[in-house]
Parts: structure tokens; C-alpha cells; sequence
């Protein structure tokens, strides 16, 4: 992150670090440390960033959002794949299923001609 950054923000916006602190409800000795300490919690970002109206990406330099995005993208297609091996695995379990159901009602079938069968050949011996 761009410290720096937050104190061109309040320039350009016309408003000092001490009325951003109050704005975020911290005290403005916090804010002073944070930023040169170059040490800031997530939620102390967003309120810095939603008093200033902007996404907090901007406080980020392009290399670093860069160097986050980047695994995120490589596990984002790396799920991607998984999602598709996991379709390929349902649509093959699908056909199974359907062959199996097929094979039942086969078997089924089959099963009734035989007890026709036998119910035929019981009732021709009497």
C-alpha cells in the first residue's frame, strides 16, 4: 500500500489529516502513526476510503494489486478446472445412471415374461 497515497487523496480533496481522523473516529495521532509506520488495519482502510470516496484500491500501487491479483487468478482457473472435471464426472455418472435404470427395467421386463411363462405353463398342466 501507498501511504502516501491517503495524504494526495486528502490534498486533492481539500481536507486535513486531522479532520480525516475524525471523520473515521480515530484519534489523529493514530492516523499520523498508521501512515508513517506504513501499518493500517483492513477496516481503518475502508473508512479512510468511503470518507474520502473512493475504492480502497487506491491506495494500492498497480505493481502490488498485480502481485495479489495474480494467485487469485491462477487458483481462480485452477477451479475453474475443477469444475469442469467434476461436469465431465456428473454427466458420466448421469449416462451410468441412466444405462443402469435401462438395464433395470430390461431385467424387469424379462423377469414378468418369465412368470408369464410359468404362469402359463402352471395353468396348461392342469
Amino acid at each position: 500500500m501507498v501511504y502516501s497515497r491517503i495524504e494526495e487523496l486528502c490534498a486533492e480533496r481539500g481536507i486535513s489529516l486531522i479532520d480525516l481522523a475524525k471523520k473515521i473516529d480515530i484519534s489523529p495521532p493514530g492516523l499520523y502513526r498508521s501512515i508513517k509506520n506504513e501499518s493500517m488495519k483492513i477496516a481503518t482502510m475502508e473508512k479512510i476510503a468511503h470518507a474520502l470516496r473512493v475504492p480502497i484500491f487506491d491506495f494500492f500501487t498497480p505493481s502490488l494489486i498485480k502481485a495479489i491479483s495474480e494467485p487469485l487468478e491462477e487458483d481462480i482457473r485452477k477451479k475453474e478446472n475443477e469444475i469442469s472435471e467434476l461436469k465431465k464426472s456428473l454427466e458420466y455418472c448421469q449416462k451410468a445412471k441412466e444405462k443402469l435404470i435401462a438395464e433395470k427395467d430390461k431385467l424387469k421386463d424379462k423377469i414378468i415374461e418369465i412368470q408369464e411363462k410359468y404362469i402359463d405353463q402352471g395353468s396348461g398342466s392342469m
